[in-house]
């Protein structure tokens, strides 16, 4: 640029750093020229030609830089640092105090990665150590996220996955769970890869949990499906759930090997979840003993084998299945564990020992059992408080 101007500066100070802001003045009466003026708007002058008004201090190494893309943007002036990408604003300034306020902070190769990016990640390395079932748990809490998925991942924040469980308001309580367990299990994974401080989780409120009766298939609806059975090898399946208070996966899981028919009592060797449920004895009731020596003579790995002779799936079980035969036999839509409620309850009603059905059930704690499987009727309730005198 010629040497025909007169120049003014001031300086604008950031956090860490300062910019020097050189202002042209008019080279007859000194008064500030607007940025690219050819003439003097109080004197009428011309001036020379007009460069940059305005000239940056180079920022030291490290520190990160400030560029504008070419069209028409709403927000045109990106700022970037080692090759990541803090974010793109409307001025240079505001992309300059965005590199001034990061100063200092680690930023990770996934600085921009979105909530979704993030589960897809995590799915990655948690999905081979996780039963069918919890996949299928996670996926349905995952879709409650879905408001959030395209948020970067270090702009989300507890009140932002709080708004998401309060939004469930008259759904379960245990869906509201779901979704802080899967909501810490990604800010985990975060956390633990630079990308977010600390776990924005950790506090959630799912509410206060509301007791509610477990449903149970009655005596008559027992003999239903009993009758069934007789032909129809679904209801035979629900049988054998009612008559060995096993989760659905459980019995899907027990391989032929697994079930001895010709000891004193014929039991079989199953369980998962707890340490208490896993490899634990299952006698095998005399209601249900003709099926299970049926399923032994059918092809297959397991005493429960889908058409290839694997192991069955539970979400095709149940949809293509259970609900279907509910409906055929004109009953009401329950889920698979009224099965395993029904069990516990007709247990209780026939005087198990609690220590017994703890076993038989596979539960850590006995208080598990009493309070959420024993369906105590009227009747029940009547020849209890009549032992009192």
């Amino acid at each position: 640029m010629p040497d025909h101007h007169d120049y003014t500066t001031s300086w604008v100070g950031f956090s860490s750093y300062t910019l020097e802001v050189v202002f042209l003045i008019c080279i007859r009466c000194k008064e500030p020229l607007p940025d690219g003026a050819l003439y003097c708007p109080a004197c009428g002058k011309k001036q020379a030609q007009t460069a940059s008004t305005t000239k940056a201090r180079k920022r030291a190494n490290g520190m990160g830089t400030v560029y504008k893309l070419k069209g028409k943007r709403k927000r045109p002036w990106v700022a970037a640092r080692k090759g990541v990408i803090v974010g793109y604003y409307s001025t240079k300034t505001e992309a300059l105090e965005a590199l001034a306020a990061i100063q200092g902070e680690r930023l990770s190769d996934w600085y921009n990665i979105t909530l979704e990016e993030v589960f897809e990640h995590w799915k990655a390395q948690a999905w081979p150590e996780l039963a069918e079932k919890s996949q299928e748990m996670y996926s349905g809490a995952w879709k409650k996220l879905s408001p959030l998925a395209s948020r970067k991942m270090r702009e989300i924040r507890t009140a932002d996955y709080q708004e998401i469980i309060d939004g469930l308001d008259g759904k379960s309580r245990s869906l509201k769970n779901q979704v802080r367990v899967i909501c810490s299990q990604l800010c985990k994974w975060a956390q633990a890869n630079d990308i977010i401080p600390r776990n924005y989780a950790e506090g959630l409120n799912v509410g206060k949990s509301t007791t509610k009766e477990k449903q149970i298939f009655t005596a008559e609806e027992r003999k239903i499906i009993e009758t069934a059975a007789k032909t129809d090898p679904v209801a035979r399946i629900v049988m054998i759930l009612i008559y060995s208070g096993m989760r659905i996966n459980e019995l899907f899981s027990v391989r032929k090997t697994d079930v001895h028919l010709d000891r004193q009592t014929p039991h079989m060797i199953g369980g998962e979840k707890t340490d208490a449920g896993r490899d634990r004895t299952i006698p095998i009731a005399l209601p249900i003993l003709a099926h299970v020596r049926a399923l032994m003579q059918e092809p297959g790995e397991y005493l429960v084998s889908n058409t290839q002779g694997g192991k069955k799936s539970y979400h095709n079980f149940r949809e293509r299945e259970y609900y279907p035969l509910l409906e055929r036999l004109e009953l009401p839509k329950r889920t698979l564990h009224t099965t395993r409620h029904t069990f516990a309850s007709m247990m209780v009603e026939a005087g198990a020992r609690p220590e017994d059905l703890q076993k038989i059930m596979g539960h850590a704690d006995y208080s598990v059992t009493a309070n959420i499987y024993n369906h105590a009727n009227a009747e029940q309730l009547t020849r209890a408080i009549r032992l009192l005198g």
